[in-house]
């Protein structure tokens, strides 16, 4: 039943990093093409901070999620061993 949150929580985060990337998409192309405030220049900051914003925090989440598998693996190994 653990595995089971654990690859659902992974796949919910595949999910919104790409719902947010796409929502990133679509503010910056339109910041870019606003009548009277856009610009080239601010579309492309809105959609390269924002990427790179949901990119690093999806990495940290993902970092997360792998500390704690492996240390799920490694407590199995050491059970294992204790066992012998």
């Amino acid at each position: 039943m653990r595995d089971f949150f654990m690859d659902w929580a992974e796949r919910l985060l595949v999910l919104f990093a790409v719902l947010t990337l796409l929502a990133v998409v679509v503010a910056g192309v339109g910041a870019a093409g606003h009548p009277y405030y856009g610009s080239f220049w601010r579309g492309a900051a809105i959609i390269l901070g924002g990427g790179l914003y949901v990119v690093v925090t999806a990495g940290l989440m993902f970092v997360v999620f792998g500390i704690y598998r492996n240390t799920q693996e490694t407590n199995c190994l050491l059970s294992r061993q204790s066992r012998q």
